[in-house]
């Protein structure tokens, strides 16, 4: 219940899609990366998350793997992260890394991310 958008665009279908044409890479590829235009994603030092969906290694590249602000202070930024947390929120449901315990599953969560700071405004 807590995850409704992802029977809405119907996820399970199609990871089962994926998983008949390649069953190695049926929840996301580490070649992919999203990249995420909003506040930016939390993070802390070399791309290790404080957030568990974010922490792990994703073929053992890390999860996260550019930072560029292009708000306040145009360049790049070891800490992509405007202050609110909806870049964040929005690179979770993109690729979390599906840690039960911890929090949710994205859409891909086996692909990698790039977060940039696009807006900081929280309306």
């Amino acid at each position: 219940p807590m995850q409704w958008h992802m029977n809405l665009i119907r996820t399970n279908q199609a990871w089962m899609r994926l998983a008949a044409l390649n069953p190695a890479n049926r929840m996301g590829d580490p070649t992919t990366q999203i990249a995420i235009f909003d506040s930016g994603i939390q993070e802390d030092f070399n791309g290790q998350s404080s957030n568990p969906d974010f922490r792990a290694q994703v073929g053992g590249m890390n999860k996260i793997t550019e930072f560029y602000d292009f708000g306040s202070n145009p360049g790049v930024d070891n800490n992509s992260y405007a202050g609110t947390e909806h870049g964040t929120v929005v690179a979770g449901i993109a690729a979390a890394n599906g840690d039960k315990v911890n929090g949710s599953v994205g859409v891909t969560p086996g692909s990698r991310l790039k977060g940039y700071i696009f807006s900081t405004d929280q309306a």
